[in-house]
């Protein structure tokens, strides 16, 4: 009988040692818990304007123009992830000062890694030469226009004055639409 019973106490505490190394390896260097994965999937839809810094120039002023920056988080922890996951979604790979920064609020490189498979699908593709592409027809556009009405009219003050009033009223079309928060 004591034979079965050191046999029951051996296999608990193998069971519990299985349950210590599952607990142990959900705590591997490349996972995140809840509140991490939720942070990473919200800033999914935060503009690269949200990594700067609030008391900046550029940010007071679009402050003043109604502008609505995304709020940094209580937790430098969770900020410093979120601030990551932006970096890679529309940057790219991380430079050395940006995985430092990850580094020293205590991730691991593991946790790195996997943040950017995470965050690869989502990564913005660079469409620069098309918005170059687009400004340039929108100036083709407007010196056609100022052409042909210089021409009509013989007025070089007025086709300037229409071909600024287009240029106005067809610009906006060329510029990203901002997500709504």
């Amino acid at each position: 009988m004591a034979y079965l019973l050191f046999q029951h106490q051996t296999a608990t505490s193998q069971a519990t040692g299985l349950v210590s190394a599952e607990s142990s390896s959900l705590k591997t260097p490349n996972r995140f818990d809840q509140a991490e994965r939720s942070v990473i999937l919200l800033s999914r839809n935060d503009p690269w304007l949200s990594l700067a810094d609030p008391l900046s120039l550029k940010v007071r002023l679009l402050r003043c123009f109604g502008y609505k920056l995304s709020n940094r988080l209580a937790d430098g922890r969770l900020e410093a992830l979120r601030r990551h996951a932006v970096i890679l979604r529309l940057r790219g790979p991380a430079h050395d000062n940006d995985l430092r920064n990850f580094f020293e609020a205590g991730f691991a490189a593991g946790q790195a890694a996997r943040l950017e498979q995470m965050v690869a699908p989502w990564r913005c593709r660079s469409h620069a030469g098309s918005a170059v592409l687009s400004w340039s027809a929108l100036g083709l556009a407007v010196g056609l226009i100022y052409h042909i009405v210089a021409q009509a009219l013989a007025e070089e003050m007025i086709a300037f004055i229409i071909s600024g009033l287009s240029f106005v009223l067809l610009a906006p079309l060329l510029l990203p639409a901002q997500s709504a928060r």
